[in-house]
């Protein structure tokens, strides 16, 4: 995206972040399946059920997600930065109109790319173990805290070092407090009324 008058209605629909306009290039990556509604007049093939299921809904966010990894992973390996925005998502109807986008396209997330300005410590991840399960799913619920609890030390620290002592919450204190507020709950409804996810 170039157009600087857009690039700053949608910073302010992602709550004022300025990564939205102050970087070398903003991308928005979308769910599309629009392509396969033109498909379906194309082919004069009634292909609705299959274009609202909720598989090809999955299918089409898969397909964005992995192509937004994908530009992240081009755009370090030139020495970029690249910084995602989900903050578009607070309301899609504005991006929608904004970007003239058709129904069975739904936007997901931005990302903004340039040269970074600082380059901060790496942030620790969760523990290994809470990503990759061998075979089954684990669920030893006592190991499983505690892991969690030696991350949200690792995690503090990390907060202290990076904010000269201003900040040193838990992750696990983080997500709870996310997770206490539900954000965007209109997102069923604008789904359904892109089209997409209906069965």
């Amino acid at each position: 995206m170039k157009d600087l008058e857009k690039k700053k209605k949608l910073a302010e629909v992602a709550g004022n972040q300025s990564y939205v306009v102050d970087n070398g290039h903003f991308f928005v990556f979308c769910a599309d399946l629009h392509r396969h509604q033109v498909i379906s007049e194309m082919e004069e093939k009634d292909l609705t059920t299959s274009l609202e299921s909720t598989e090809k809904f999955m299918v089409a966010t898969i397909d964005a997600a992995l192509a937004a990894q994908n530009a992240v992973v081009a755009a370090e390996s030139m020495g970029l930065g690249a910084c995602y925005i989900g903050g578009l998502r607070n309301n899609l109807n504005e991006v929608v109109k904004l970007l003239q986008i058709p129904k069975y396209v739904i936007p997901l997330f931005g990302i903004a790319v340039g040269y970074p300005a600082q380059m901060p410590d790496k942030k620790p991840r969760l523990p290994f173990e809470h990503i990759y399960h061998e075979d089954v799913y684990q669920q030893d619920e006592t190991e499983f805290k505690q892991q969690l609890t030696e991350y949200n030390e690792l995690i503090s620290e990390y907060y202290l070092r990076r904010t000269n002592g201003k900040r040193s919450d838990t992750w696990t204190g983080q997500m709870a407090n996310m997770l206490e507020k539900p954000v965007r709950m209109y997102m069923k409804e604008f789904v359904k009324k892109q089209g997409m996810n209906q069965n």
